[in-house]
């Protein structure tokens, strides 16, 4: 079973507001299902001590503040990258938080969207995609051919928009790792050429660990990413005149200090 963290399924004022509800006669709205997902991803989501994610890290804490706004239950569901993002286009879930764009995203998601195009000022944060490779390891890369070594594939987390953008300059991609450190870990070990992982969190493990820093980080980026609350297509047929609301709540819930220290870093890290 997924692990919901207990903080959201019974906020004391919801309690509170369902009371009043019942006493007004008035149903109180749904919770808003938001999936993320359970493989760790610092700042955002932490690991507890076993190493499974639970209710730790910045966007956890996102989302308690989104709460602390009020109008909104949140709900939250702890699932695989692949299975989120099936469980929301299929209404299983209403949003997520920190999703990127891409071909295949904007015809199954809401995004905020200005003339047409993902409206980058209601991106929560900004990110890009780098490949790490051994030293020895040999392939073009000048920000719009990639040749690889004859035969060679590139990890990828899945579900990640990396292994999209790659595929669409095909490029073969392996996406049996979920965790940036075991894709980082299976370069170092010759198990694999290359890997496509975010910037930033791929940098932060190269510190923690410094049997990683032996991995070259291939320039330029890949590929640079602004990252949104995205709603369910259900969810916005539900909720047609709440969108521009919702988006600018989010924008109001992540403006503590530390989210915003960490999407500067993240900017930072992450631009070209």
């Amino acid at each position: 079973m997924p692990v919901q963290p207990s903080f959201f399924r019974a906020p004391r004022r919801w309690a509170l507001a369902l009371l009043l509800g019942a006493a007004a006669g008035l149903a109180p709205a749904a919770p808003l299902r938001v999936c993320m997902t359970d493989v760790p991803h610092a700042p955002w989501r932490l690991p507890d001590a076993d190493g499974r994610v639970r209710e730790a890290g910045l966007d956890f804490r996102l989302l308690r503040e989104f709460e602390r706004l009020g109008g909104w239950q949140v709900e939250v569901q702890l699932r695989p990258g692949k299975r989120c993002l099936l469980d929301l286009q299929h209404g299983m879930s209403d949003a997520t938080v920190g999703l990127s764009h891409n071909s295949e995203r904007a015809d199954l998601f809401v995004y905020p969207l200005r003339q047409g195009q993902p409206d980058a000022r209601l991106a929560l944060r900004f990110d890009s995609y780098s490949l790490y490779r051994l030293p020895r390891t040999e392939l073009h890369w000048d920000g719009l051919q990639l040749v690889l070594p004859k035969g060679g594939a590139i990890l990828s987390q899945p579900g990640h928009t990396s292994s999209l953008f790659l595929r669409e300059r095909g490029v073969a991609v392996d996406e049996r790792l979920r965790s940036a450190e075991a894709l980082l870990r299976a370069v170092l070990a010759g198990e694999a050429a290359l890997a496509a992982l975010h910037t930033t969190e791929a940098e932060s493990l190269r510190a923690q660990h410094p049997e990683l820093a032996g991995l070259v980080q291939v320039q330029p980026r890949l590929i640079q990413k602004p990252y949104f609350v995205v709603f369910s297509k259900a969810f916005a047929q539900r909720h047609p005149n709440q969108l521009g609301a919702l988006w600018q709540q989010f924008q109001r819930a992540a403006q503590f200090p530390d989210y915003q220290r960490a999407a500067q870093e993240g900017a930072v890290q992450g631009a070209p």
